[in-house]
């Protein structure tokens, strides 16, 4: 959803992170019965009323994944991640990135951190909508502990009162 000619952005910049109140984290047994053959919804968030989140190109996106197993790991970089938004009925889906596991785990080193991969102009996510992060795991390590995992996805947040006309 391309930002409109005449409308100027003043938002501010905003890391969404899964300890904000509005995530809703998948159950780890809910990702073990899907994440194995398709990518599995690991996190998701509706944007509340009266806001909404642009994602831009020049954005950092991480994802850090560890399993569930007996004993805990970091997820092997050959695991998949995506990143998608959705309009607020989910009738319609953006994927703002998807790639290996490895082009999104930094999480310490800002640096190092992975960007939108699908990302080329700002996309924009209306109050209502959703932001979904997914994972797929097909080769190795079919669990997710989403208790110790974490993401951080910088974006704007706006306001409609921000915007100057």
């Amino acid at each position: 959803m391309p930002i409109a000619a005449e409308e100027k952005l003043k938002g501010e910049f905003h890391r969404l992170f899964q300890g904000d109140s509005d995530v809703t984290a998948a159950t780890d047994a809910a990702f073990e019965n899907t994440g194995r053959y398709d990518f599995a919804q690991i996190w998701k968030y509706q944007v509340p009323i009266n806001t909404e989140l642009i994602f831009l190109p020049e954005h950092h996106a991480s994802v850090y994944i560890e399993d569930d197993e007996a004993s805990p790991a970091e997820w092997a970089d050959t695991e998949n991640v995506r990143i998608a938004v959705w309009n607020p009925d989910l009738t319609r889906m953006e994927i703002i990135h998807e790639g290996r596991y490895m082009e999104t785990k930094e999480v310490s080193d800002h640096d190092l951190m992975g960007y939108y991969n699908k990302v080329s102009e700002p996309i924009r996510v209306k109050a209502g909508g959703w932001i979904y992060i997914y994972g797929k795991c097909p080769i190795t390590i079919f669990t997710i502990d989403v208790s110790d995992s974490l993401f951080i996805l910088e974006c704007l947040r706006v306001r409609p009162s921000m915007f100057e006309t």
